[in-house]
């Protein structure tokens, strides 16, 4: 998912490079304040629409941020598209972005569970899009012979530069991709019971094991004749009952009063060994923990 990621912001950034510096090197050639307006509100609005998408995917817990940064991305390619044709193409370009960034990054937000889908199609339209409008703008096609061609440096830079960019999302999504829920197929399982028993002052089993995607429902039967949770710092899973797809924030806590059973139905979401505890005041220190491993699911 991470390659996946990387190639969608290369191409967010890769290809309205590519087709503004052949709009720019053949400005004096095709003087079409149509197509000039054309090429403006594509690129703004593919620009934006995949930059949201991956941002809404890497931060689908607050959208601001996202539909921030989809905004910005569509913004400034549009911009620079139509900055030599004149205000209206900037002005076409400006919103074509806003609106392709906001909608882009709703996308990603609302549905984090189809990443690899959404990320793959709407890097490939904007792909097709850049095409087209390659096509469109190269002598050649619309004069109906073979026109001056674009200076092969032109390629060259632009796929420098979409290299380095390639190289920068890499290292930036390493850290984020990880949180992503995994794939709908993966969400109709049934869940697995696991049952931790409390009393005074342990738990039982002492090591619980779970497995990532896989649906596990946690009981905490409180045995004792006191209050006691089952507090698991760093632990990353979703709710599996939510319709909500978005991660929970780390850590998980499940309460249960003398005599009760406390149950919670979640989606382990990152692999790793958590130091789990009960955090009434006394009972850590007392011997109330215990371990859960969280694996592979595969």
């Amino acid at each position: 998912m991470q390659l996946l990621m990387t190639v969608a912001i290369m191409v967010a950034i890769g290809v309205p490079i590519l087709v503004i510096a052949v709009s720019h090197q053949l400005r004096d050639s095709h003087g079409n304040h149509e197509t000039a307006m054309t090429v403006a509100m594509a690129l703004g609005m593919m620009a934006g629409l995949t930059s949201g998408v991956v941002a809404g995917l890497l931060a689908p817990a607050d959208l601001w941020p996202s539909t921030a940064a989809g905004v910005v991305a569509g913004i400034i390619a549009g911009v620079v598209a139509g900055a030599h044709a004149g205000l209206m193409a900037v002005l076409e370009g400006a919103m074509a972005g806003l609106m392709g960034g906001a909608m882009g990054a709703m996308m990603g937000g609302m549905m984090p569970d189809r990443a690899a889908w959404l990320t793959a199609s709407t890097a490939v339209l904007t792909v097709a899009t850049g095409a087209g409008l390659v096509r469109v703008l190269l002598p050649g096609h619309h004069e109906g012979h073979h026109g001056p061609m674009v200076p092969g440096r032109v390629y060259v830079v632009a796929g420098g530069a979409t290299a380095i960019i390639g190289a920068v999302a890499w290292v930036a999504t390493g850290p984020l991709v990880h949180r992503l829920p995994l794939p709908t197929e993966h969400q109709h399982l049934a869940p697995v019971d696991i049952t931790v028993s409390a009393q005074e002052f342990g738990f039982s089993p002492a090591v619980v094991q779970l497995a990532v995607g896989k649906p596990v429902r946690l009981r905490l039967v409180n045995e004792g004749s006191q209050g006691h949770d089952l507090t698991v710092p760093g632990l990353e899973y979703r709710l599996a009952a939510s319709r909500d797809r978005r991660a929970e924030p780390p850590g998980l806590h499940i309460y249960a009063a003398d005599g009760d059973t406390g149950v919670l139905e979640i989606i382990p979401l990152r692999t790793g060994e958590f130091k789990a505890y009960c955090s009434v005041a006394g009972h850590k220190q007392s011997g109330m923990t215990l371990v859960i491993r969280v694996v592979s699911g595969e």
